[in-house]
């Protein structure tokens, strides 16, 4: 399996669209430039993923969306199968899927080898943090947050 390294700190995040699960529509990661944006890759037979969704809920919850925003995206193939599992769990903040883990926007441009990974983008669209720990990703979000009400 053909694996980059995907967008290092300071690239524009490569823009792709994704399938939006609460509805029939495809949605853009453009869509969301304007605020700081927490990207969770994440799928139903992935075990920590699973282990993160009662913080990423909270995190949904709490989130101030005029100026971020958490956006879920599964790697799941099944469309049918990923929409009944966020309802089951009730992620109501925004989902999306891109599915075919194996895909070269996956693999290639994202450098996506595993889940859960998570990315954390600035109003621009350029990735100021990638990581495997929720911990660390929400500590960079709040942090550029910060940093950006601080230099207001």
């Amino acid at each position: 399996v053909d694996v980059k390294l995907g967008p290092q700190i300071g690239d524009p995040f490569p823009i792709f669209r994704y399938e939006i699960l609460a509805e029939d529509g495809v949605s853009s990661v453009a869509d969301w430039q304007g605020r700081y944006v927490l990207i969770d890759f994440w799928a139903t037979w992935c075990g920590p993923c699973i282990a993160h969704l009662p913080e990423l809920k909270s995190i949904a919850e709490k989130i101030d969306p005029e100026r971020s925003a958490l956006l879920s995206i599964s790697l799941d193939e099944d469309v049918k199968k990923a929409r009944a599992f966020i309802a089951s769990r009730q992620m109501d903040w925004p989902q999306g899927l891109l599915g075919q883990r194996d895909n070269p926007l996956v693999r290639q441009q994202l450098g996506i080898s595993s889940v859960p990974v998570y990315f954390v983008l600035d109003p621009t669209g350029k990735l100021i943090h990638r990581s495997l720990r929720l911990h660390d990703a929400v500590s960079a979000l709040e942090d550029a947050l910060k940093q950006s009400k601080d230099e207001k």
